[in-house]
């Protein structure tokens, strides 16, 4: 059961009218604890990537790291896809399989930069619950009109731009 609007204090209640642009009902507020609850989760991207980001990686432990990586990249949310993505850019040479990760990386990108402008609708947490993070800001924008990226369109982040434009991660100042 979803927590009682009246266990809230004044200033959430006000937050949360802000963010749903209308008063919270309690099965909004039951949706938002478990989207937090979610992304409490420890996600698999973070424990795939830490071993397999050195770049003295010998032909084996590369070939299951781009494995692993590969189902991460499949995962529903956006943090395991941008994570996976930005690693196997990196282990895969420059070529065709190089080129089609950077693209997916560019997608996932523009997703993530127009889910911060994705309203909340009634059903939207729920979708995001029942689909994955993507799907649901796939399906906003899908809607709206806004997928995919547009032809040449670049994140702002000179990291993501890097990847993208080179495959491989912006040089920086010693």
């Amino acid at each position: 059961d979803a927590m009682p609007a009246s266990c809230l204090d004044a200033a959430t209640l006000d937050g949360l009218r802000t963010v749903f642009g209308r008063p919270a009902t309690a099965r909004d507020i039951a949706d938002l604890d478990a989207m937090t609850m979610e992304r409490a989760e420890w996600t698999p991207a973070h424990a795939a990537v830490s071993g397999c980001v050195d770049p003295g990686l010998d032909d084996a432990t590369r070939r299951h790291c781009i494995a692993l990586l590969g189902r991460v990249a499949t995962g529903d949310t956006l943090i395991d896809q941008l994570v996976a993505l930005s690693a196997l850019i990196r282990l895969h040479p420059a070529g065709v399989a190089q080129d089609a990760l950077r693209e997916r990386y560019r997608q996932v990108q523009w997703l993530g930069e127009q889910g911060a402008t994705v309203p909340p609708d009634a059903g939207f947490i729920a979708r995001r619950i029942a689909d994955g993070e993507v799907a649901a800001i796939r399906g906003v924008l899908q809607a709206r009109g806004d997928w995919p990226a547009p032809d040449g369109w670049l994140p702002a982040g000179p990291d993501a731009r890097a990847l993208i434009v080179t495959g491989r991660p912006a040089e920086r100042a010693h």
